[in-house]
């Protein structure tokens, strides 16, 4: 039988800090209304508005019906608006409403919080280490 935490304990741990971490930060967003995944894609439009979903995907890494759904419940509660892109009526263009600017700053602060509760539980010297050998892992060279 299959045990992860014994047979692929570096995944195993990968998988448990994620979700700490998801945990932390959905407990704030929860309090916006917000779900886990949604602030990532509204923290890119508070860096750049006017994109079309295409971009959004490949920005997030997602797949496009994820994004188009993902931007549908945003939409009905709020966030965004999407217009039609003037140089192709089949795609549109993603904005943050009022109620969308209003949530960047406090995006940005769930997710400083969310680090610094990680790096209370390291030595500066390990949350450095553990900083470089994740970029060496998720490097997108390979």
């Amino acid at each position: 039988m299959f045990d992860p935490e014994t047979q692929a304990p570096l995944g195993h741990r990968i998988v448990r800090l994620a979700k700490l971490h998801r945990g932390w930060v959905a407990a704030e967003l929860e309090q916006l209304g917000l779900h886990v995944g949604q602030e990532l894609l509204l923290a890119h439009l508070c860096r750049q508005e006017g994109l079309r979903q295409t971009a959004l995907a490949r920005a997030l890494q997602v797949e496009l019906p994820t994004v188009n759904k993902m931007l549908r419940r945003l939409e009905d509660a709020g966030f965004v608006r999407r217009d039609a892109d003037p140089e192709d009526a089949r795609a549109s263009l993603t904005f943050l409403t009022d109620r969308g600017r209003e949530v960047c700053q406090r995006i940005a602060e769930i997710w400083r919080d969310a680090d610094a509760r990680l790096r209370r539980r390291l030595s500066r010297s390990d949350a450095a280490t553990l900083e470089a050998l994740l970029a060496s892992v998720l490097d997108p060279a390979d």
